[in-house]
């Protein structure tokens, strides 16, 4: 009698086990695995800058860019499964884009109207407390030409390699802000200038 008892706790908690299993499996992606980051409202920064990734609608298609720190030009990120996101800025509703699905180093960052192709789907990987963003088309990595910090620099994608110009800060809209720097003191030459009063021209 014992004997039959453990079988039948046994099977029960079989079971129990693939009904889960089951249920699991009939999941969305999204839901079955979690997200790297939630569904929001991000500023896209350097790992090294405030300065912000954003997109140039001077140009056409508008080219992907850094500019000066601003709580206005922020991204939607959209999870589609898999770690891979819709990224979309907010002032026109166009997405972050691999210009025309080309898998060669230095293809352009743009931006485009959503049309749900791989080279408008970004993986987003964690890197300590940075991000990189790889296009599921070509494979390639968001990067920041020769890594310039500087406002006007422009985005490509090219082989995923680990460098700063590839590593992202992504802060929820709502919690955003510059960086604060220390006040810097004012140098020994600075001191003794301003003692003597002001140098002729």
């Amino acid at each position: 009698m014992t004997t039959r008892r453990r079988l039948l706790s046994s099977f029960a908690t079989f079971a129990r086990y693939a009904t889960l299993l089951a249920l699991l499996c009939l999941l969305p992606p999204q839901i079955a695995r979690a997200a790297v980051i939630p569904n929001g409202i991000y500023l896209i920064q350097m790992a090294d800058s405030d300065h912000v990734v954003f997109h140039n609608v001077s140009e056409t298609p508008p080219r992907v860019t850094l500019k000066n720190f601003s709580r206005s030009d922020v991204w939607s990120f959209e999870h589609l499964g898999n770690d891979y996101y819709k990224v979309t800025e907010q002032s026109y509703h166009l997405v972050l884009d691999s210009f025309r699905s080309e898998k060669y180093n230095g293809v352009p960052a743009i931006t485009f109207p959503w049309h749900g192709g791989k080279n408008q789907r970004w993986k987003v990987i964690r890197k300590g407390e940075f991000y990189s963003l790889i296009c599921q088309e070509t494979g390639l990595a968001l990067d920041l030409k020769n890594n310039q910090q500087k406002v006007g620099g422009v985005f490509q994608g090219y082989t995923a390699n680990g460098t700063r110009g590839q590593l992202f800060r992504l802060t929820l809209a709502s919690e955003a802000k510059a960086q604060q720097k220390p006040p810097q003191k004012p140098t020994n030459d600075q001191i003794k200038s301003f003692s003597n009063g002001p140098t002729t021209q």
